[in-house]
């Protein structure tokens, strides 16, 4: 099966601001209250950007920047290097501000903030500031989308010293707290599984894997954290609809990231698992169908859904966990599903299986491995 060897991690999310603490404090701290614009980064001395162009970015970008930063700490510099970032709720705090503005022209609008409201403006202004020279681009396939970026990366993985691959959001304002009220899934308490679930708490936090070409990586001497297998990427079809998920996408997408692997072998699965009523259930049965009595970790009880980060994020944790024989817990109170966690449990597996789930239908799945 094919591979790419992860040789650097860069996390930050509301638990922390690097692999380890953020990795400690989902163990042993406190659940955190979201708030809204919670979240401020400081200018690390590895990112060549001037302060009055980083004290203006959005809160979503610096801490795109602070971690890619953190995971290129250990790698050789390189300009042939790919940028693969992406983010959903990039500008919509610089939207909703001058929305009721623009009509009668009494807010000035400045353009660098304006930009920041394009899809891609993180790709390139990590491209910038670290001197990368090859292309820089982003996804847009929703909350599945840092795991579709998993998927190019292998078809680039060749042609560049390395890929840095990543994705960050804050959704933790007015905007988006608003979009996902408005479709009825905004919950009270972020609790994946719990049998008192009633729908999704917004996050924030970005995470960022630099990924390299199993043999360059052996060449060029540098260790190997872990590695990622070609993802399973699939849709529902027909068997969906916009909204409500299907297990026809995902457990094909799991069955073709699975391929060639002893089911026995893998860990545990961590779910998408956003903390809905329908979606929720149906990950659930779709994975014990798949892998019956694999352990299943709802990573959102205490991270909160990070939207278009949400893949890399708790593929980082899933990871860090692998490394250190274990498997995680799902923080809740109850719950009906037999092989969700409720404690931390030790393991010798080498293998997981992260999915991702997103609007439309879209559904994502990547085997993990550590050595």
């Amino acid at each position: 099966m094919n591979r790419l060897a992860i040789t650097g991690i860069g996390l930050v999310d509301n638990l922390g601001n690097n692999p380890m603490d953020c990795f400690t404090e989902y163990q042993t701290g406190p659940i955190p209250i979201p708030v809204d614009g919670s979240f401020s980064a400081q200018k690390d001395n590895l990112i060549e950007v001037k302060a009055p162009i980083y004290n203006r970015l959005l809160d979503v970008n610096k801490i795109s920047l602070h971690t890619v930063a953190d995971a290129l700490k250990t790698i050789p510099y390189s300009d042939n290097v790919f940028t693969l970032f992406s983010t959903l709720t990039a500008g919509n705090t610089t939207f909703q501000d001058y929305g009721t503005d623009l009509g009668d022209g009494k807010n000035r609008v400045k353009p660098r903030q304006l930009l920041q409201g394009c899809r891609d403006f993180t790709a390139g202004l990590i491209a910038q500031s670290f001197g990368f020279t090859g292309g820089a681009t982003s996804f847009n396939s929703a909350c599945a989308t840092s795991l579709y970026q998993l998927d190019y990366a292998f078809h680039l993985a060749k042609r560049y010293d390395y890929i840095v691959c990543g994705a960050g959001d804050s959704a933790n304002n007015l905007w988006d707290s608003t979009f996902f009220d408005k479709l009825g899934v905004l919950g009270s308490k972020s609790a994946p599984f719990d049998d008192d679930r009633d729908g999704i708490i917004t996050g924030e936090g970005a995470g960022c894997l630099i990924l390299m070409d199993v043999h360059k990586a052996i060449e060029k001497n540098i260790p190997i954290i872990g590695y990622i297998y070609q993802p399973g990427i699939a849709s529902d079809g027909v068997e969906g609809d916009f909204v409500n998920p299907s297990a026809f996408g995902l457990k094909k997408a799991m069955g073709l990231a699975t391929q060639g692997i002893d089911k026995n072998d893998i860990g545990f699965v961590s779910a998408h698992a956003t903390g809905t009523l329908q979606g929720d259930e149906s990950e659930y049965n779709a994975i014990q169908d798949m892998f019956p009595y694999v352990d299943v970790v709802g990573l959102k009880s205490k991270l909160g859904h990070t939207m278009a980060g949400n893949g890399i994020i708790e593929l980082i944790y899933s990871v860090m966990a692998l490394k250190r024989n274990i498997i995680p817990k799902t923080f809740i109170n109850s719950t009906k599903y037999r092989y969700v966690t409720t404690k931390t449990r030790a393991t010798d597996c080498k293998y997981a299986l992260k999915n991702s789930l997103g609007f439309g239908g879209k559904a994502a799945s990547v085997l993990i491995e550590v050595t």
